[in-house]
């Protein structure tokens, strides 16, 4: 049986492919078995994005796609008197 801390250190050093975003990441060790605390030990992430992920998956089967909730500030009128 692997240990705790092996498991670990093997999705830490994991090498992912280029542009594989965090909710793939997610994904990626829900199938391998690891629980919500091991996953954001490893990659860093709340507890709450990981579930979101996750309970997306499971409801669709399908990884959810990023989320940006910034805006951009710059709007056409700024950048036409910038110019």
């Amino acid at each position: 049986m692997i240990s705790f801390v092996a498991k670990l250190q093997f999705l830490k050093n994991f090498k992912f492919p280029p542009r594989t975003t965090d909710e793939e990441k997610i994904v990626f060790a829900y199938t391998k078995g690891y629980t919500v605390r091991q996953t954001a030990q490893c990659f860093c992430f709340g507890s709450h994005k990981i579930c979101r992920v996750i309970k997306h998956y499971k409801e669709t089967g399908e990884i959810l796609k990023p989320v940006n909730h910034r805006k951009l500030k710059l709007t056409p009128d700024v950048l036409a008197s910038i110019h």
